[in-house]
């Protein structure tokens, strides 16, 4: 993961944000590493009302405990794609889901699609196949499903033929939910997926993917193509330092389905999971 160019995910926005929103945010911040089991999350369309207006083509990741967004900036292929990563049950599915919910409020469907591949269909029936959010989605398949193939190439011909100036139009976020499931699949399909994910942002789609973090390390050509790395609770400190590539991330110490942290510049930040709402 690139320092600089992770850094350039979120400071100048930050930075852009910074006096409008210490005015706005009037609140006591925790000491980042206390233990936060019993807090009481914020639901996520409060979270979205609290910040508005967010900069355009920028999606919320996390309600940072300085009070500030944590954002994904859709105008800055650079950052790559990102990597959800961590034990069971901290969050991962959730952190996808703000994500997508995110994107699809304040944003038309000439704006976003949603494609999603999944181990359970129904994580994400409520959010892409409801009457208002059909023409949302690009796509919403199991993994087992035979459209996962048509899916995964028909996005590597569609971000080949932007890069050559064809074919433009709304960002595209590339859900995979569970990314261990790929190993099931044809050589083709990995080798193109495997490319989205190392190219796929400088042409508008966005891989978004979850792995568990007790697979990474036979997944190791995998990891590596991700330049964001989003880490939930992790209790393995030799998984989570391969994982995070900087030292003291203190992973074991996040609360589970609570708390993410993220590498920045040249320090870690802790973010909260707001709940879906």
């Amino acid at each position: 993961m690139n320092g600089t160019n992770l850094f350039s995910l979120a400071l100048e926005t930050y930075n852009r944000l910074l006096p409008e929103l210490r005015e706005k945010i009037k609140t006591e911040v925790q000491p980042q590493w206390m233990s936060r089991s019993n807090i009481n999350l914020a639901l996520l369309s409060d979270v979205l009302e609290r910040y508005q207006p967010l900069p355009f083509q920028t999606i919320l990741i996390g309600d940072c405990q300085d009070g500030l967004p944590f954002l994904l900036d859709l105008n800055q292929p650079a950052n790559g794609s990102l990597l959800v990563t961590g034990d069971p049950a901290c969050g991962k599915t959730r952190q996808l889901q703000v994500m997508v919910e995110s994107a699809l409020q304040p944003y038309t469907p000439r704006q976003v699609q949603v494609a999603a591949i999944t181990s359970r269909k129904a994580d994400w029936e409520s959010i892409l196949e409801t009457q208002e959010r059909l023409r949302y989605c690009h796509a919403l398949t199991p993994w087992y499903d035979r459209e996962v193939t048509d899916l995964v190439m028909n996005l590597a011909s569609l971000a080949e033929d932007r890069r050559n100036g064809r074919r433009r139009g709304a960002q595209v976020l590339l859900v995979i939910d569970d990314l261990s499931k790929i190993m099931d699949m044809d050589y083709e399909v990995q080798v193109n997926l495997h490319w989205l994910i190392e190219s796929g942002p400088q042409s508008g789609i966005w891989p978004l993917v979850s792995l568990e973090a007790s697979q990474s390390q036979e997944m190791k050509y995998w990891v590596d193509a991700f330049r964001t790395r989003l880490l939930g609770h992790i209790d393995s400190p030799t998984l989570s330092n391969d994982l995070a590539i900087y030292e003291g991330n203190r992973c074991s110490q996040l609360s589970p389905s609570t708390e993410f942290t993220v590498w920045m510049g040249n320090e870690w930040i802790i973010y909260d999971l707001p709940v879906l709402g």
